[in-house]
Formats: structure tokens, sequence, C-alpha cells
């Protein structure tokens, strides 16, 4: 999958993707799916493809990574971006953050978590992408920003199951049968397949 990376292959890409059959969530030896190496390599373009298309935002790779992780340990500036996302403007606004600052890890991960990717995922060494933020003033923007979602059943513990296809965090481990219910308690549509926080689907 490394090889998607380069802006040589971005149309190679785009037109894999209108294809029914691509699997979003075919993985490497690192256990990365495609969004998850171009978060990692920085392709903002690729990035923003598999996320329309689809992809798994919380999928997480064999250290328990997910994409928020893998977007604030990039030390250069995302690139590739095709075309203007506003919504990098308007994070670097909430931020505070100068226009050099537009393409940093932290922006494009709060427009990962905009899409959903959550930033109270702990990883295989117990680190959430919070911890990863030095800045204090800056984290606790996030967290402002951000807010951990709550389960519609008890409303006091911290939602932590997503359901596909409809992508709604709604409930935790306790209020969450151990088979798969059969609707969203959020939208009663039909669920296919769940996501807990730091795993993957099932």
């Amino acid at each position: 999958m490394r090889q998607f990376g380069g802006n040589q292959h971005y149309k190679v890409v785009c037109a894999m993707l209108f294809k029914d059959s691509v699997n979003l969530e075919i993985v490497n030896k690192e256990y990365r799916t495609p969004l998850l190496e171009a978060v990692s390599n920085g392709h903002l373009g690729i990035m923003q493809r598999l996320i329309a298309r689809g992809a798994n935002v919380n999928f997480v790779e064999h250290g328990g990574n997910n994409c928020l992780h893998l977007a604030l340990k990039r030390e250069n500036n995302f690139h590739s971006e095709v075309e203007h996302m506003t919504m990098l403007d308007q994070f670097c606004v909430e931020l505070k953050l100068g226009n050099e600052e537009r393409c940093s890890g932290v922006v494009v991960a709060s427009y990962l978590a905009h899409h959903g990717a959550n930033f109270y995922c702990k990883n295989k060494s117990g680190r959430t992408p919070f911890d990863l933020i030095k800045k204090e003033k800056l984290k606790k923007t996030l967290k402002t920003l951000f807010r951990p979602t709550q389960c519609v059943f008890c409303e006091d513990e911290v939602a932590t199951e997503t359901f596909f296809p409809c992508k709604h965090l709604s409930l935790c481990k306790k209020c969450c049968p151990q088979k798969i219910p059969k609707r969203c308690p959020m939208c009663r549509q039909n669920i296919t397949s769940k996501n807990s926080l730091g795993k993957n689907t099932v």
C-alpha cells in the first residue's frame, strides 16, 4: 500500500476508489489500512478521498494506534493537498494557530476527529492521542472541542461501541450486549458490524 503514497499515484487511487469492489480495510504487514498509511505518510489528498469513500477512521494498527496517533506523531507537515480543504483553515482559527501550521499534525488530527476519529482511544502503551500533544493550552482547547460521547442508554459511561454502516458511537461496553444488536439505538438502521474503541471491526 505504500506505493499509493506519492502524488503520481493520486489519480490511480481515485480511480480505484470508484470501484464497488475496493476493500478499504485491507492491511499491510504493520496492520495498517490505506487510510492509516495515507495519514502516516502525510498525504492529504488520498486521506480526504478515503474518508469520503467511507474508510474506517477508528481502525487501529498493531501498536493500537489510530489515525490520530499517527497524525500527531508526524514531525513534518502534511502535503499533497489536491483540493483546498477549508476545514483546515477553520481549525487553525479555532486552535489559534498561524497559517504556517495549517497542515500540521494537530490541525489534520482535528479534521480527522471531526469525521469521527476518537481522541480517547488508548494504544497498547496506554496513551491517547491527547498524550502526544506537548502544549497544554492546545490540549485543553482540543478537549473542549472534542468531548467524549456519553452512552445513550446509561448516560453515565463514555460510549465505546460504534455501529456500522451508520457509524454512530452510541453505547458503552456495559450497555452493549455481547451479541451485536440488530438495530442502532440512535437511528434504528440495521447493523452489519461494530467497532469497539481501540479494537477493529467485528
